[in-house]
Formats: structure tokens, C-alpha cells, sequence
């Protein structure tokens, strides 16, 4: 088991150097209050003890998903079944929770789900767990909206295959599923695979860690590139041991597009891409960059990255903890574990044609939760749900997390 935690992806590594205690359950909308930039904050599900039992979530590490009949998705790190996560769904009018899964509750059944999870047409979800199944090695699933899960494929590690993913697979336009895992592979250093309609699984590519320049340790989940091609990161590796920026065809064509270097862009990527509706990838990446905490970055159609903005403790807070979404006003959000001291966490908004970044909303000492973790999910009408790793309530004690929603005024 020591090795499985050393190999499992620096980012939920370091969740566990933010946890303040056990403890979280379940409770009503609360505390409404107007934020900066003409945004409302409301807690919409606050997971506590009290209400939810022994087997509330705990640790949301990974943001929730608005799907199409309302309901917000998400996993949970831990909680559950001894400890082994959840998944849960959350109605956003009312803040009634439920648990739709609790993983490791029956043999082969993964362990510590890694999400976002991914919607697909049909209503189901696709997702990861980063240990656990038949080879303890982690596993692709699809889950039914109601918590029916199905194991697509159980990693076997080694030098056969991938581990350790952090993230799902995408669909992709041949209709197939296309995902990272961060250990594993021919050189143990990570792959990236396909999986078929019928479960036919193959390696596409096997990275060779820090001798090769190639990349170490992939972040899910890739992105199709209208090109057609996935795009995608690594946080370790490539030219200069600090991370990567690379793209593969199906055809397992492989280029690194750039080696992150000490400098302006930063380095040490550990979120994913993402798309936005002018064509071009943004990320952002955890170190160095004008202020050493890292950035936000552009790629454009020639495969260079571009620093859009650069990470400064003073305003934004530090960590970005999820992919950069895009808002029905084609601005870009995102979420910072920590907001500028002594605040526990911030919301930031970014416009892409001009580099601006602005703050929505910070999270003040002793109040609802702390630390913003992961992607924020948008509404049509613009508002923002959003997950904190720890929850509070007003007498002091912890709990595993809450769900929030900035709404627009």
C-alpha cells in the first residue's frame, strides 16, 4: 500500500496536507450573502455528521457537475464505506443530498474516486478511482444517475499497463474513450489509453518519465482539440524535470509542445486543459511564474502556450484547484484553495481577450467552509456551484465539505 500512495498524483497528495480533522454531515441552504462583483454566495448542502451518519461524504476534492435533469454530481475522496469515498448528487433549490454510491463496499469495487465526473448523452457519468478494482491498481467506471455502478476496465499496473489514474476518460468523436493514468505503463511513468464501445482497451502511449523529455505523470482528463487531436499535460518531466504541454492523434502520433521552464509561463502544471468557444486551450500551471505562484496560461491554434496571468498571493490567494471553466459572458472562472491571507479560499474571474482577473468571492475565517477545491460548474444563467474540502459550522466544529452556489445579482 506505501507504494500505491507514493505513486498516486502530487495534486490529491497535497489534500492531505490541508486536512484540520474528521468530521462532516448534512444541512439546508444556509447564510446568504452578497459577495464582491455582483455575485450572491449561499451554502446549498453543507455535509456534517449530525444529519448524514457515519458514512457522509468527506474530502470534495473534485467539484460537482450540473447535469441535464438539474442535479448536481460529485465524488468524494473519502466517507462511505470504510472510508473508501462516495457518490452523491445534490438538488440546488432545496439542498437535499443523497448518496448514490459508496465505493469498496463489494470486491472489485474501486477505491477513492477521482473526478470531475463526466456526463455523457445517455445521462450516465463517467468516472475514475485511483485504487482500487480486481488489481488494486484503480478503474474506469460508468455510473447510472440513480448510483448503479459498472467497471470498465481494472488497471493492472506494472509495466502492462496504466495506474493510478486521476481523472476519467473522454469520449471522443470516434466514439471511443480516451484517458490518462498518472502511474504505470513501460516505463511506470504513466500512459495514456483507449478504451472501445465493447471494452477493448490498448495503450496508446507509455511516458518515459525524466530520461526521455517526453513527460512524467499525466493529468486527466485529456481534450479533443478541434483539430481532432487530445491534448494535454504532464507535471513532471519533459526538458527541464518541470512539466509538460503535449498532444497525441489516434493514430498515437506523440509531440511535446513545451517543457515548462522556471519563468513567466511557470511550471509544474497539475490541472487540466480546457476548450473555450474562441478555439483555444487554457491551463494553469502551480509554481514559479512572475510571483512563484504559478499561472494562467493560453494555447493557441500554433500549439505555444501564452501566460494570460500570473498568480499573485496578495490578491488572488494561491493553488488553482480545478480546470478553468467558461460562463455564458465567454469570461473564464476558476477557484483558489486559499484566497489571500487570512482568507480560506476564492473564486476569480479572468477575461481572455485581456488578461484581467478579478476576484467574485472570498471565503472569511470561521465561516461556512474552507479551501475551494476543484472545477466550478456553470449554469445557464450564470451562476457557479463550487466545493470546499472542510465545512464549518458557527460553533467551531469541521465537517467533510460543502457544496456553494454564487448566484448573479
Amino acid at each position: 500500500m506505501n507504494a500505491q500512495i507514493l505513486a498516486r498524483p502530487i495534486n490529491r497528495l497535497l489534500v492531505a496536507c490541508w486536512l484540520f480533522g474528521a468530521a462532516v454531515g448534512a444541512s439546508a441552504p444556509t447564510l446568504a450573502f452578497a459577495a464582491s462583483s455582483g455575485f450572491t454566495y449561499a451554502v446549498v448542502h453543507s455535509f456534517l455528521p449530525k444529519n448524514d451518519g457515519k458514512r457522509y461524504p468527506q474530502r470534495l476534492t473534485d467539484g460537482v457537475v450540473l447535469a441535464r435533469d438539474g442535479w448536481l454530481y460529485g465524488v468524494s475522496s473519502a466517507g462511505g464505506a470504510n472510508g473508501n469515498g462516495t457518490a452523491f448528487r445534490v438538488w440546488p433549490e432545496t439542498g437535499e443530498a443523497v448518496v448514490l454510491h459508496r465505493f469498496g463496499k463489494t470486491p472489485g469495487d474501486g477505491i477513492d474516486p477521482v473526478g470531475p465526473l463526466i456526463e455523457q448523452a445517455d445521462g450516465h457519468f463517467m468516472g475514475a478511482s485511483a485504487i482500487g478494482g480486481a488489481f488494486g491498481w484503480g478503474t474506469v467506471f460508468r455510473m447510472h444517475p440513480e448510483g448503479h455502478v459498472r467497471v470498465l476496465h481494472d488497471f493492472a499496473g506494472g509495466t502492462v499497463d496504466g495506474a493510478f489514474p486521476d481523472g476519467p476518460p473522454i469520449l471522443a468523436t470516434d466514439g471511443r474513450l480516451y484517458g490518462t493514468t498518472g502511474g504505470g505503463g513501460a516505463h511506470e511513468h504513466g500512459t495514456i489509453y483507449r478504451l472501445g464501445p465493447d471494452r477493448e482497451y490498448e495503450v496508446l502511449y507509455s511516458f518515459h518519465g525524466q530520461h526521455r523529455g517526453d513527460g512524467d505523470s499525466p493529468v486527466a482528463p485529456l481534450v479533443q482539440a478541434p483539430d481532432g487531436r487530445f491534448y494535454g499535460i504532464t507535471r513532471e518531466g519533459g526538458a527541464h524535470g518541470r512539466g509538460t504541454l503535449f498532444r497525441i492523434a489516434a493514430d498515437r502520433t506523440y509531440e511535446v509542445l513545451h517543457s515548462f521552464v522556471n519563468g513567466p509561463l511557470g511550471t509544474h502544471p497539475i490541472q487540466p486543459l480546457m476548450l473555450a468557444s474562441d478555439g483555444q486551450l487554457y491551463g494553469s500551471t502551480n509554481e514559479s511564474g512572475d510571483f512563484g505562484y504559478g499561472t494562467i496560461f493560453r494555447v493557441g491554434t500554433d500549439g505555444r502556450p501564452q501566460t494570460l496571468h500570473a498568480v499573485d498571493p496578495q490578491v488572488d490567494g494561491v493553488r488553482v484547484t480545478g480546470a478553468l471553466v467558461e460562463a455564458p459572458d465567454r469570461r473564464l472562472y476558476y477557484a483558489m484553495a486559499f484566497g489571500p491571507k487570512p482568507t480560506k479560499g476564492a473564486v476569480m474571474r479572468i477575461d481572455p481577450a485581456t488578461g484581467a482577473a478579478e476576484t467574485l468571492f472570498q471565503i472569511q475565517p470561521g465561516t461556512d467552509g474552507a479551501e475551494i477545491m476543484g472545477a466550478l460548474a456553470v449554469a445557464a444563467d450564470g451562476s457557479l456551484f463550487g466545493t470546499t474540502f472542510i465545512s464549518q459550522r458557527r460553533n467551531g466544529s469541521l465537517g467533510g465539505g460543502l457544496v456553494f452556489r454564487l448566484s448573479p445579482n
